[in-house]
């Protein structure tokens, strides 16, 4: 078995205690004209993340903080016109992981390290066998991101939040190359996958699935499978994500999953669906 999967939950909106658009507009409106660089989005989460808990008196969970995320994915088309240095790029982050490593916070200066350690394995390995697929570029790209807006201000808890996602990922993809039985760039860069959609105990079919990063949870997914289940079948990047059911084009389930953990075995996973 190549997937761990967490309990099921249903993408019912949570109570955001008043927070509404405005609130969102009004954050963006903060962001100066000439911030075109991706990063700025996760600025925005902080700062709405901040405010939210605010208005819900601490002690917010992340399943809290994706109505307030999914306002501001509004405004990820406009990141589309960031540098060419943006793209596709996954080289070693350098100046962003020299910054989280002399952070005062314990826990985001370790991560910072295992993650050092985890990417240079990663591109080495690499090294040796080719090109990684567009798929497994993309995912490393997102995690690039993400340390980049950690190290805008390292000490937050928005940026240990940030850390510990990465730091998960990486070390996912780190292990599955590792117990690779197959060294070339695809054997390294997907993991083939299966999903069948289970209800009230009886398989059923008819869900279309996708997967995205754990903190890009939405209700867009950076991947999709294009047949529906059951079973769904298609490959991904080793690493963690938030699957979700879709039904008439409607998300109606989510499930956090590990993929490519027990490296290149089995790859089945069962998604209750409600």
């Amino acid at each position: 078995m190549a997937v761990k999967v967490t309990n099921g939950k249903k993408s019912t909106p949570q109570a955001t205690s008043g927070l509404t658009i405005s609130h969102v507009i009004r954050v963006l409106g903060s962001i100066p004209e000439d911030a075109r660089d991706p990063p700025w989005i996760f600025v925005v989460f902080r700062h709405l993340w901040e405010l939210s808990c605010l208005r819900l008196g601490g002690g917010v969970h992340m399943q809290h903080l994706r109505p307030i995320c999914l306002a501001a994915l509004i405004c990820i088309p406009l990141a589309a016109s960031a540098s060419a240095e943006d793209g596709f790029s996954w080289s070693y982050p350098a100046d962003s992981l020299t910054v989280l490593k002399e952070a005062k916070t314990p826990f985001v200066a370790n991560a910072a390290g295992k993650i050092s350690e985890n990417w240079t394995f990663i591109s080495s390995s690499f090294e040796k066998v080719g090109v990684p697929t567009e798929s497994f570029q993309r995912s490393m790209n997102h995690n690039r991101l993400l340390l980049k807006a950690a190290a805008a201000e390292p000490d937050s808890d928005f940026s240990s939040i940030l850390m510990e996602d990465v730091e998960d990922d990486l070390s996912i993809k780190a292990n599955y190359i590792n117990n690779a039985v197959l060294f070339n760039p695809s054997s390294y860069s997907e993991v083939a996958i299966e999903v069948r959609t289970v209800k009230k105990g009886k398989e059923v079919n008819g869900y279309f699935v996708g997967f995205s990063p754990r903190h890009l949870a939405g209700d867009d997914p950076m991947f999709r499978f294009n047949n529906p289940t059951s079973p769904s079948s298609g490959s991904l990047p080793p690493g963690r994500y938030e699957m979700t059911a879709m039904w008439n084009g409607k998300i109606v389930q989510r499930q956090e999953v590990s993929v490519g953990i027990f490296g290149q075995g089995s790859n089945t996973v069962t998604f209750l669906v409600p």
